[in-house]
Parts: structure tokens; C-alpha cells; sequence
């Protein structure tokens, strides 16, 4: 949970501790970047406009960096133009504060199934390649005697 508003991630906070679910709150994309390790897993709750880098430039910079972590964008002052640009950037929901519980909790929802489905097929293909390492070369060209 990224947000600049220490009462929006208080709630934010609660929404999810309602869910039965862990997170984590920072006040901004510094401390959040400080704090982001190599396989994370579940999804980002993000505010669009915090001062310096934005929700939608931090969501840019842990795509260009590979990771593609299910990314639900918030903010107070909500373009068409603004959520264009986040769906775009692959951001699973967009919604304007105040927000709706129940719109928040879906969004989640949809966020933590993406999340779980792109492991899942993660850990298959790192199955296939360490199976494809073991073949011979000729198992490879499709030459078995």
C-alpha cells in the first residue's frame, strides 16, 4: 500500500486486515522501493498522485524492471484521460477516493487471482526448462534410438 496520506493507509490497512490478508504501508515510492525484494508476491495498492514519483511511474519502473506485480491504481483527483493511461500500463483496477470498500475489496480480489495465476504458470515453465536442460542433444533434435 503506497500512499502519501497517513489516514489513507490506515484504512487501506484495515480494508486488508479485514480481508485476512498482510500488508505493508509507505508513505511514499523511495520507501516502497527500499523496502521491494526479488519475488514478492501479491499486489500493489497505488496513489496516482503522491508527491515527486508517481503511483503510475513507480507501477512503469517495476514493469521495465521485470516485475509484473498486479497493480490497482487510487486517486483523489480521477481523469478519463489518467485512467486510460493506468489501464494501459496494465493496472488491474483504478478508482477514485474515496473509495468504495467493497470496489476496493474486488479490485483486490481480481489483483491477488492474477497474482496466483501468473506463479502458477511461472512455476510450470521453470518446470518444462529444467526438464528441457536434462535433455541430450539428440533428445533435443528429436533423435531417440
Amino acid at each position: 500500500l503506497v500512499d502519501h496520506d497517513p489516514a489513507v493507509l490506515h484504512s487501506l490497512s484495515e480494508i486488508a486486515d479485514t480481508m485476512g490478508l498482510r500488508s505493508e504501508t509507505y508513505c511514499c515510492v523511495a520507501d516502497f522501493l527500499a523496502g521491494f525484494g526479488e519475488g514478492r508476491r501479491g499486489c500493489l495498492v497505488v496513489d496516482i498522485g503522491m508527491p515527486g514519483t508517481s503511483g503510475l511511474d513507480l507501477h512503469a519502473q517495476l514493469i521495465a524492471a521485470g516485475h509484473v506485480t498486479p497493480t490497482i491504481v487510487i486517486t483523489n483527483h480521477g481523469t478519463i484521460a489518467m485512467c486510460v493511461k493506468a489501464m494501459q500500463a496494465g493496472a488491474v483496477s483504478f478508482l477514485e477516493k474515496p473509495l468504495a470498500t467493497e470496489d476496493l475489496v474486488v479490485a483486490i480480489r481480481q489483483a491477488l487471482a492474477e497474482d496466483a495465476d501468473r506463479h502458477r504458470v511461472d512455476k510450470v515453465r521453470d518446470a518444462f526448462e529444467r526438464k528441457a536442460d536434462q535433455l541430450t542433444c539428440e533428445e533435443k533434435r528429436g533423435v531417440v534410438s
